[in-house]
């Protein structure tokens, strides 16, 4: 009987601890956004660069850069995945669930940078790193949009505690 209460403890604490670490991490703006409008663009995400890798539509990598620059970089109001994913979420009448929009609008950066990266290997003609690049990108908006996992917000949580680290081994 000690040993569970001292597991649960155990458990109890590292909860508390993971609590308190996400708060600290995740709200740097206090901003939410509707997560299954999130999840919506995520899936027109897949759907646009499978066709644009299938069909070796480099154009389209050039307008998913665009959007994600627009959402990540910019407003998102601008964001035509966003417009039309509200759209969708609208129609199915989706329980709205807000989220913290700081993690996702990093994960937009990253989102930018690939598609600008994939739209560069199509001029370069290197179609085969094309193809990897897009994988990465198609599989980390299937994680998001089927599983609610974005894999790019895991980033942000890194990203954020290395930099407050060395902010403060640098400040002391």
């Amino acid at each position: 009987m000690n040993v569970i209460n001292v597991c649960f403890q155990k458990k109890h604490i590292y909860i508390a601890l993971k609590t308190k670490i996400m708060a600290h991490i995740c709200p740097i703006n206090g901003e939410k956004i509707n997560e299954p409008t999130v999840r919506t663009v995520a899936g027109i995400v897949v759907i646009l660069a499978s066709a644009g890798i299938y069909f070796q539509l480099y154009f389209i990598f050039l307008f998913l850069g665009y959007d994600f620059f627009v959402r990540g970089f910019y407003k998102k109001e601008y964001s035509l995945l966003r417009f039309i994913a509200i759209k969708i979420t609208n129609l199915f009448n989706f329980n709205e669930k807000l989220i913290d929009s700081a993690p996702k609008r990093f994960a937009a950066k990253i989102g930018f940078f690939f598609s600008i990266l994939i739209f560069v290997l199509f001029l370069l003609q290197q179609f085969y790193l094309a193809l990897i690049v897009t994988t990465i990108l198609i599989l980390c908006a299937i994680l998001e949009s089927v599983f609610a996992y974005c894999l790019g917000c895991q980033f942000y949580s890194i990203y954020i505690t290395t930099k407050d680290y060395f902010q403060n081994s640098i400040n002391q």
